[in-house]
């Protein structure tokens, strides 16, 4: 059996939509490979995926920031990037990659042409390392055909051919364990809290008037306690309920889905955007703003803040076509075809010839691998981490 080693930070007991895609792929490829994951931490989310029977085929190897270079040898290799080019990750991968002689796969999430068309801009260095190991990556993909455009401008031209893209699969099996029960109820999926602004957290009382009156509201995600009394004086003015879920796990989530007549998923930028995904695949509609990733995933189901009023909400809910919905979001993410398409694109690049590292290049990498990871955790220690 072919073996394959993910690479990617985890941070500690904390929700990452990126860190979520890595496991979901990561659980995938396990059904025919021997999967060991390289990280630092258990993802927080780990319990989630325990009733795939793939989840037994993962080894999780907490040594990621040790300078251990010398791993098992690896016919693949998965890396999963972050915003962080201090933390000495990309070089370790490197390392290994001339060790092992292993093909590269680089998840290529929002490349910064794509990301800083967002409300929230960031400098192209955040993504240096994205750069540095997509030289020796031979597949670079993203979860849609809109990012997988950006990544093709951002990555060098040589490298266009290496672009691909794969919708991500959801949890089927505890998507699975629910049926849809619509009931007089709203789940709202936000995030608050730093570099969260483009999450829509702060504009959710536009959606407190008479068009959901007696309505129930069920907010995952806003964890600012002055921000929640404020929703809740203005909800009571239309008799509106609302209640508040913070960290809760994917049985919880989609039992909050399956009982709910709509989604409102007020981001103002996305990837990919999970949420109305889930809402999808019951063939629940999503309230969202006008984004092309959207347009490109969901076509014209959802309700589109600018294209149509909410006063047209209740119209708009019984013109739905649920189960037409439904079938067109489960044809793009079904598990097995996930599956099944890892698996070509993996058959696909092992045709291709290893990219090299040299020793020259193994050297340097290594030498900034151990001096990142010494900064690293001296600034974890302070607590001043990047």
């Amino acid at each position: 059996m072919e073996s394959i080693l993910f690479i990617g930070r985890n941070p500690k007991q904390k929700y990452s939509g990126g860190r979520y895609h890595a496991m979901i792929m990561a659980i995938a490829l396990a059904k025919n490979f021997k999967v060991t994951y390289l990280t630092n931490n258990i993802p927080k989310f780990i319990d989630d995926f325990k009733l795939y029977d793939e989840f037994n085929n993962i080894n999780f190897d907490l040594s990621l920031f040790s300078i251990k270079c010398n791993y098992n040898n690896f016919d693949y290799i998965v890396f999963s990037p972050d915003m962080n080019p201090f933390s000495g990750i990309y070089q370790k991968a490197i390392c290994i990659l001339k060790n092992s002689n292993a093909k590269l796969i680089l998840i290529s999430f929002d490349t910064p042409n794509f990301y800083n068309l967002g409300s929230i801009k960031k400098f192209s260095f955040f993504w240096s390392g994205w750069k540095l190991i997509s030289s020796y990556s031979s597949l670079i993909l993203s979860s849609t055909k809109i990012s997988n455009k950006f990544a093709i401008n951002f990555f060098d031209a040589k490298h266009k051919s290496k672009c691909k893209y794969l919708y991500p699969a959801i949890n089927e099996r505890i998507a699975n364990k629910f049926k849809h029960v619509r009931s007089k109820s709203i789940l709202v999926v936000t995030r608050s809290g730093p570099h969260s602004d483009h999450k829509g957290s702060n504009e959710i009382n536009r959606f407190f008037n008479k068009n959901f009156e007696n309505y129930t509201f069920n907010i995952i995600g806003l964890n600012n306690i002055n921000k929640a009394q404020e929703y809740k004086s203005l909800a009571n003015k239309f008799n509106i309920t609302l209640n508040f879920h913070f960290g809760i796990s994917d049985y919880e989530k989609y039992k909050l889905i399956s009982s709910s007549e709509c989604l409102i998923f007020p981001s103002r930028f996305e990837g990919y955007g999970y949420p109305p995904i889930e809402a999808g695949y019951f063939g629940i509609p999503s309230i969202l703003n006008s984004l092309d990733i959207f347009k490109e995933i969901h076509e014209n189901y959802p309700l589109y803040l600018n294209e149509i009023s909410l006063d047209d909400y209740h119209i708009f809910i019984e013109k739905h076509n649920s189960s037409k919905y439904k079938e067109l979001i489960r044809n793009k993410i079904n598990f097995d075809n996930y599956q099944f398409n890892l698996r070509k694109f993996l058959g696909d690049i092992n045709k291709k010839e290893n990219a090299k590292v040299n020793l020259l290049q193994y050297w340097m990498n290594y030498f900034f691998f151990i001096v990142l990871t010494r900064i690293y955790k001296f600034l974890i220690r302070l607590k001043l981490k990047p």
